[in-house]
């Protein structure tokens, strides 16, 4: 559960930063303000990486295009087109089960972290933004490059089985994350 606890240090070490800086605000003592704001800076700012990275790396790497050499060279082409007017090329059964693996392992991970994390709640709602908006650059960007290259392959007959998601509904749904109230 590393998830887990980065989100809880992230909402800890910000309301904790917000209040010590408020209260110096209101009280006149000589506390080392710009000290404080760097060290729980930091601190935010490795929960964050520690939150992306446990979060979504599983999902960002069933992502990964690194194979897409061995997939392309079985791909035959149709005269059939997709509707962008682009080629839809067939797969052999290797490239079938390749393209076929990589949504299968991604739609398992996103279905498990949006499970999680629509239940979540980060109250603050500038931190919430933030934290929204690295998740859609960490998972859409490359979900989106193997979404587009795999929508001009013909890898299965019932798609839509495998493509659950559309960029624009992950990044609809990746929206409902932290809304949650305690």
């Amino acid at each position: 559960r590393q998830t887990d606890s980065a989100v809880f240090e992230l909402n800890n070490f910000h309301v904790i930063s917000k209040k010590l800086l408020d209260a110096t605000s209101t009280v006149k003592r000589d506390l080392p303000i710009d000290e404080i704001r760097v060290k729980y800076e930091a601190l935010i700012d490795s929960a964050k990486d520690k939150y992306l990275h446990f979060t979504w790396s599983k999902a960002v790497e069933a992502t990964s295009l690194d194979n897409w050499e061995q997939i392309q060279v079985r791909l035959i082409e149709t005269k059939e087109v997709d509707p962008n007017g682009e080629i839809v090329f067939e797969a052999d059964n290797w490239a079938k089960k390749a393209i076929k693996q990589k949504f299968k392992d991604f739609n398992h991970q996103f279905e498990k972290q949006y499970g999680r994390q629509k239940v979540w709640s980060i109250p603050d709602p500038e931190l919430r933004a933030q934290i929204r908006n690295q998740n859609v650059k960490k998972v859409l960007s490359p979900y989106e490059a193997l979404y587009q290259r795999s929508i001009q392959v013909a890898f299965s007959r019932n798609r839509s089985k495998h493509m659950k998601f559309s960029p624009e509904m992950l990044q609809r749904m990746m929206a409902e994350f932290f809304e949650h109230a305690p």
